[in-house]
């Protein structure tokens, strides 16, 4: 049963990144130029 519970959260999980733009790796290194 509580492997139903992880499933749950995956898929919102993932849901949650889905919704977000994928930004190219450029961007990621946007900290280290503050």
């Amino acid at each position: 049963m509580w492997r139903s519970s992880v499933q749950i959260r995956l898929e919102a999980f993932l849901s949650r990144y889905s919704v977000t733009p994928r930004l190219p790796p450029r961007s990621r290194p946007s900290s280290s130029e503050k």
